[in-house]
């Protein structure tokens, strides 16, 4: 702009000095002075025509960039290489580069944005003043079977076809209103959603937010506590009960010491039931919560098996079940001894349950190169299928397990223990008949 400036008083300056010349020529009527006067003439129309040539040059470089900027293409910019073209453009391209910096900052922070709320599980829907839908993130438009194209821009009823989302809506489109709640069933399944409707001030053309919360997993939540007090009790109540009675008995002094013999062994039964339950209850709740500290050691599973089974030998001798397994088997694992103890104890207990008398349980040991597998297979009637989600529940007990003594606690605490080491477990039935457990555990102990 200076430099045009400058031009302009070189250019005022030449028009004066002509004027003087013209003033002698008309003064001293002398030919030379006419023709030197005419010089400067031509001179003065070339560089006038040259100078408005280049700045009309660069303002339609300017106007055609301008248009580019209409049509959204923030790229554009004005080119001018000749003259005052360089000096008009410069300040325009350097406020184009701005406005197209701060147009890539917008759009950047707007991808970010959806990136994040496509992100969040919640269905979210972001409303117009008139109740159309403006956005609506991916979880929305899985909850309401509709593609995000085919939702934007529609009534918020068409898309929800739910009456009491629209009453809700409604109640905070207006001024002054305040945020508002509602339970709804919603979805193919009818599961209950938590719909919140915020009223947004000052937030452009998005007049209210739809949060849908699902409670499903809340609800399933305080359906498992509730069950779990429900088969607490009633593992309690039936030891308890049997102890109260045979106390009761004992305590009227009308029996006989063989009898009363017979009531103290019933009683140390049940009292034992009840000691068996409690400490599955704890080892469960420990192994659950992460208290229980894990000691890995470089354990030989033959030995644990060993030890194991002569525990249960007088079961397996009353129940003439024989459990096979490799006693040469040199395969160990990294892993916490008793935790580790709980696992093959639960498993062989549980197969003990569903065999029958004279039948036999194999124990089968598989090595990778960082993964052993441990399986323990029964020739009992298997489980149905459609339990096979559940087995690890805590307490839960299939129609063929139900006349088994236990709680149904041990294939919860093989399945915590496990995934405290780091490993899996899952369950199949035999083709030929019984059910098969595996559990997987990588051969070294990761924190």
């Amino acid at each position: 702009m200076i430099a045009l400036i400058q031009r302009f008083g070189l250019l005022v300056l030449v028009i004066s000095l002509l004027c003087i010349l013209l003033g002698f020529a008309i003064a001293t009527e002398q030919v030379v002075l006419w023709v030197l006067a005419a010089v400067f003439l031509g001179i003065l129309l070339i560089f006038g025509y040259k100078s408005v040539r280049e700045v009309q040059l660069a303002f339609q470089a300017i106007d055609e960039a301008a248009e580019h900027f209409a049509e959204g293409d923030f790229s554009a910019r004005a080119i001018a290489n000749k003259g005052f073209g360089p000096r008009v453009t410069h300040t325009f391209n350097s406020i184009a580069d701005q406005l197209e910096n701060f147009v890539n900052t917008i759009e950047s922070d707007q991808i970010r944005l959806e990136i994040v709320l496509n992100a969040v599980p919640d269905p979210l829907i972001a409303l117009s003043s008139n109740l159309e839908v403006l956005y609506c993130n991916n979880a929305a438009a899985a909850l309401f079977d509709v593609p995000n194209a085919e939702i934007v821009g529609r009534p918020l009823i068409e898309v929800t076809r739910d009456y009491e989302i629209d009453e809700l809506v409604n109640l905070v489109a207006g001024e002054d209103s305040i945020q508002q709640t509602r339970l709804v069933n919603l979805g193919k399944d009818r599961s209950p959603y938590r719909v919140g409707a915020v009223p947004l001030k000052d937030s452009g053309d998005w007049n209210v937010l739809l949060v849908f919360v699902d409670l499903s997993a809340f609800q399933k939540t305080e359906q498992v506590r509730r069950d779990f007090v429900n088969n607490v009790s009633h593992e309690l109540r039936t030891p308890v009960s049997v102890i109260l009675m045979l106390a009761e008995s004992i305590a009227n002094d009308d029996l006989e010491s063989d009898e009363i013999q017979d009531f103290v062994e019933r009683i140390t039964l049940q009292t034992g039931r009840l000691r068996i339950l409690t400490d599955e209850l704890l080892d469960l709740s420990r192994i659950e919560s992460g208290v229980t500290t894990v000691h890995p050691e470089m354990l030989k599973l033959t030995e644990i098996f060993s030890s194991v089974l002569e525990n249960l030998r007088p079961i397996l001798e009353t129940e003439n079940i024989e459990v096979f397994f490799d006693a040469n088997s040199t395969v160990g694992v990294e892993a916490d001894r008793a935790m580790f103890t709980l696992i093959v104890s639960n498993l062989i207990d549980n197969a003990l349950s569903f065999s029958s008398r004279g039948s036999s349980i194999q124990i089968e040991v598989q090595k990778s190169l960082s993964v052993i597998s441990l399986s323990v297979r029964d020739h009992g009637p298997g489980f149905p299928e459609e339990d096979k989600d559940r087995i690890f529940e805590r307490f839960y007990k299939s129609e063929q397990s139900r006349a088994t003594d236990g709680a149904g606690l041990g294939l919860a605490i093989v399945k915590h223990a496990v995934r405290t080491h780091g490993g899996t477990v899952q369950a199949e039935n035999a083709l030929d008949g019984g059910a098969i457990f595996t559990v997987r555990l990588p051969h070294r102990y990761n924190k």
